[in-house]
């Protein structure tokens, strides 16, 4: 599944525990780390790099099926 490269460990998005995820596709870290705490005033911003090459790769990956408890949001 939706397995991702974060503080030098595989982790798998969907057993994770977590209330809100927020994906940035594209998005510059070092850009957006200067600049989250102006939009998010809690949770922690953590770095992570993906095993797939591109978004609909990393899509399929993550989500091969349906999930009812989680909200998609492109």
């Amino acid at each position: 599944m939706g397995t991702y490269i974060i503080e030098n460990k595989r982790v798998d998005l969907m057993l994770e525990k977590w209330d809100v995820l927020i994906l940035l596709d594209a998005c510059r870290y070092d850009f957006f780390r200067k600049i989250y705490k102006n939009y998010f005033s809690s949770g922690v911003l953590k770095k992570a790099r993906s095993l797939a090459r591109n978004t609909m790769e990393w899509l399929n990956k993550t989500f091969p099926k349906y999930y009812k408890n989680v909200i998609y949001v492109s």
